[in-house]
């Protein structure tokens, strides 16, 4: 951010320092001046703005990821043809130091999108620019478009202020840095260029001359900035902390860069300060003069010294146990932006942060949705696994100390006063390793880990409700979009978060295939808050996939997980207002019907194994998918009807435990047809009666649900007279016709059966 105000300053009030130059003038003259090819360092984040507030792009539906991607293409390719190389720089870590700063902007920015929601509600229409916020999400995935594109782009593991005009000042190639952030004003390094200001098809834009405001309208020597800029108030010392020494200096009530900007430079002069960090002495007596006290000589040292280029602070360092060449992996991955920065923040700082999005108030925070997710990515990362001998709170650091997550999430209601302490969640190794004794490590992984081995983990980590097999057999590109949709339909402990019209409209605008000059045509359709609060969900649970796919060492790689690929927030807009209105799935699919799964389908194309896991998600059942597997099919419909009884509605259950004991007594009785009609007569009990009544109507229902799925269960078993004396021992590959090519068997966990062992016993 800078110092607010002063760029604004300088062009209003200091003519001189800001004029327009051209790019390639500037370019040609360094190419001819150094016999190299020009560079030029832009600062990602604040190129994400200038391409959102300049351009057409809507920002309130959720992104136009596809028009976003081509406008940094266009962005890219104008400078290519002047023979500019760009190098892009991201924000990969929040210093310690700023902390604070992050938390009040983060507070700052919550209470605008809390207004936001306000406006929309009442008017559904996209609010005035001055409320604008970025798309959820899109100041990390920016990063992954620009390496996509093949520019040169890095994250940083400091500040990123400091890294780009530090690589600025040392290569002789680079020419300038565009950014839109005054500090770049302040650092003694390379020409500063606006951004906001940039003409792509001139590449005209205002240079910021620091020597010249310095000099013809400050009074003071470069050098000294930096304290003009700690006095002034930045990021490290605080506008609110100055307010009374700068209400003295103004001798006015209205508190601007340009009301106190003379008299402060006067005041600099007039006491001799240098700016030097290493005089304690100034600092002291810079403390006293502007706060009162000596206590805040260190605050303005730290503001001194966030300038001080040739400071070099050093890195964090790898918290677990790990060989030198996977520690230099993990900072390589970072650096070179092949990881989100969050596996970083892990495994050197221990933290996870996430910033606000576009969210409804009234609505669970996403921040809170993905958090499951998040604790299981911990617990892979730092060989949290259930085996044996584990105990909570195994999870260690190099140092022995048991692993706590600080999570700096910005959503309502939580003030960050203090970080959240999370610890990781076990996930069992024996699942997916297929020996309980082996605990996997993520070094082993990202070294040794095969494909499948790694897609697995994945698959684990998220625990969607979809069958291993039916996620290996998407396509890439649709991986994420079902395993997100999939998260939020019924892999939380929570009703469903998604409707069944809204999980169409996602579908739908995924089919559709859109082109970039289609969905700029595209009718701004009016703004739902709904819709933009989903938006914002979703988006942040492609963040979180991504996170697992980081975590599992790329099991397929990152650009099919990138939402230009499968999202616009502004398609989903349109689409999802017209499913209001009673689209029909033609319509709504553009359509492409020939890409939505029929019913002939499902009946004649689908193995026993798909038509059974369509049976158990129709049912939705407490009973996990791998136990059904493993029933004999002439258990299946009674341990269907007892469990919809007992917690499959949205109910208290139906049936008592007693009961429930009796139905699955009688099951197991081996009595021939001589030994049930003499069997006394029991006395009539109405609520009997009833119950029998309600589980023979379960029994049709079920024989329904397996007739639309194209009878996974053959007719003969819903008879409720077969006689389980005639059972015989049963395996999985001999009841259930499964291909003898498929070789996913594996994947389901063979569980130790009840009943069975009821009737053994």
């Amino acid at each position: 951010m800078g110092v607010r105000g002063l760029q604004t300053f300088i062009e209003n009030d200091c003519p001189e320092a800001c004029k327009y130059v051209s790019i390639q003038q500037l370019a040609d003259e360094h190419r001819n001046l150094f016999n190299c090819q020009p560079v030029i360092v832009v600062d990602g984040m604040s190129l994400m703005n200038r391409l959102y507030t300049n351009s057409s792009l809507e920002w309130i539906y959720g992104g136009q990821w596809l028009q976003f991607f081509n406008e940094l293409e266009r962005f890219i390719t104008r400078f290519k043809s002047i023979g500019v190389k760009l190098i892009f720089f991201f924000d990969g870590t929040v210093c310690a130091s700023k902390r604070d700063e992050w938390v009040r902007r983060r507070l700052s920015k919550a209470e605008s999108v809390a207004s936001i929601f306000s406006i929309i509600k009442k008017y559904k229409n996209e609010p005035d620019r001055k409320l604008f916020q970025l798309p959820t999400s899109m100041g990390l995935l920016a990063r992954f478009a620009v390496k996509e594109l093949g520019a040169d782009v890095y994250q940083t593991d400091r500040e990123a202020d400091d890294v780009i005009a530090e690589y600025a000042l040392k290569h002789r190639e680079v020419v300038a840095i565009l950014s839109q952030d005054s500090d770049f004003i302040i650092y003694n390094t390379k020409t500063y260029l606006s951004l906001s200001h940039l003409d792509l098809n001139t590449l005209y834009t205002i240079h910021y001359d620091r020597n010249c405001l310095a000099e013809q309208y400050l009074n003071l020597f470069v050098k000294q900035l930096p304290l003009f800029a700690c006095l002034a108030g930045n990021d490290f010392v605080p506008s609110e902390k100055l307010r009374n020494f700068h209400h003295r200096i103004s001798k006015t009530r209205r508190i601007h860069i340009s009301t106190i900007a003379q008299n402060l430079s006067k005041l600099i002069q007039m006491e001799c300060w240098t700016g030097d960090v290493n005089k304690q002495q100034e600092l002291d007596r810079i403390s006293v003069v502007v706060f009162g006290h000596y206590n805040e000589s260190n605050l303005i040292y730290e503001g001194l010294k966030s300038y001080m280029l040739d400071y070099c602070s050093p890195s964090p360092k790898v918290c677990i146990s790990v060989s030198p060449s996977m520690e230099k992996a993990i900072y390589e991955r970072h650096l070179n932006c092949f990881n989100a920065p969050y596996l970083f923040n892990l495994l050197c700082k221990m933290e996870y942060e996430s910033s606000e999005v576009l969210e409804d108030a009234t609505r669970l925070p996403s921040a809170l949705v993905y958090r499951e997710i998040r604790q299981r990515c911990y617990g892979v990362l730092f060989n949290g696994f259930l085996n044996p001998t584990y105990c909570a709170g195994q999870a260690n650091t190099q140092h022995k100390d048991s692993v706590v997550i600080k999570e700096w999430c910005a959503y309502q209601g939580n003030l960050m006063k203090h970080p959240e302490l999370i610890r990781p969640l076990p996930l069992n190794t024996h699942s997916f390793t297929g020996n309980e004794n082996h605990i996997l490590k993520i070094e082993d992984l990202w070294s040794k880990g095969t494909e499948i081995e790694k897609l697995q983990l994945f698959w684990h980590i998220l625990q969607v409700p979809m069958e291993f097999n039916v996620l290996a057999s998407l396509p890439k590109d649709l991986i994420v979009l079902a395993c997100v949709l999939n998260y939020l339909i019924g892999g939380l402990k929570l009703d469903p978060l998604l409707e069944p019209l809204e999980v169409a409209a996602f579908i739908a605008q995924a089919l559709w295939k859109a082109t970039s000059e289609e969905l700029k045509n595209l009718m701004a359709p009016s703004v739902d808050a709904v819709a933009v609060n989903i938006s914002s969900l979703f988006m942040r649970g492609v963040t979180t996939v991504l996170m697992v796919l980081n975590v599992c060492d790329f099991p397929f790689s990152t650009t099919h997980a990138m939402p230009w690929r499968f999202f616009d927030g502004k398609l989903f807009h349109y689409l999802h207002n017209q499913a209001k209105q009673r689209a029909s799935i033609r319509e709504l699919c553009k359509n492409h019907v020939d890409q939505i799964p029929t019913i002939d389908d499902l009946w004649f194309n689908s193995t026993e194994k798909e038509k059974l896991w369509m049976f158990w998600r129709i049912l939705q059942i407490p009973m996990e998918f791998e136990f059904l597997v493993n029933l004999h099919k002439d258990q299946i419909v009674l341990a269907c009807v007892l469990s919809s009884l007992i917690g499959g509605l949205k109910l208290s259950p139906l049936v008592k435990p007693l009961e429930v004991a009796t139905f699955v007594a009688q099951s197991l009785w081996k009595k021939e047809i001589e030994e049930l009609e003499n069997l006394p007569i029991p006395w009539l009990d109405p609520a009997n009666i009833n119950l029998c009544t309600l589980f023979l109507i379960g029994v049709s229902t079920v024989f329904l649900v397996s007739s639309t799925c194209g009878s996974p269960l053959p007719l003969e078993h819903f008879m409720p007279w077969r006689p389980w004396s005639q059972l015989k021992p049963w395996k999985c590959d001999s009841t259930f016709d499964y291909d003898s090519d498929a070789d996913d068997d594996d994947n389901f966990v063979p569980r130790r059966n009840p009943i069975r062992q009821a009737r053994k016993n």
